[in-house]
């Protein structure tokens, strides 16, 4: 019985490593990719996906800041979607006055990260 236990222990610990790893390497992965905002106007520019279930959380993060964003969903227009280059939803852009990006968040989209990065734009 302990046997099995202990079995059950390693086994859900090793799930949360590959899982932690993972999420890491999609942040990862997303803050070096090129992306092309050439077609979106917002400052802040949320990516997303129906499919995804950490957008809803994202976009109730970005609303509750009052902060105005346009959001590109893939499941909206996959074309614009794709022709940006996003890596990975959710995906926050925010750019500065002049156009240039200042940061962005991949994956869960915390609300002290987001008005820390909304501060770094001027928002």
């Amino acid at each position: 019985m302990a046997g099995g236990l202990i079995f059950a222990a390693v086994a859900v610990a090793s799930a949360l490593a590959v899982a932690f790893a993972a999420n890491r390497w999609v942040r990862r992965r997303a803050d070096r990719a090129s992306i092309d905002l050439g077609s979106v106007s917002g400052r802040v520019v949320f990516f997303s996906d129906e499919a995804c279930r950490r957008c809803p959380a994202a976009r109730d993060t970005l609303t509750a800041t009052g902060v105005d964003f346009e959001e590109v969903a893939y499941s909206d227009d996959p074309k614009r979607f794709r022709a940006t280059g996003a890596p990975a939803v959710p995906l926050v852009v925010v750019r500065g006055p002049d156009g240039t990006e200042v940061g962005r968040i991949a994956g869960e989209v915390g609300s002290g990260e987001l008005r820390a990065l909304l501060r770094r734009a001027g928002l």
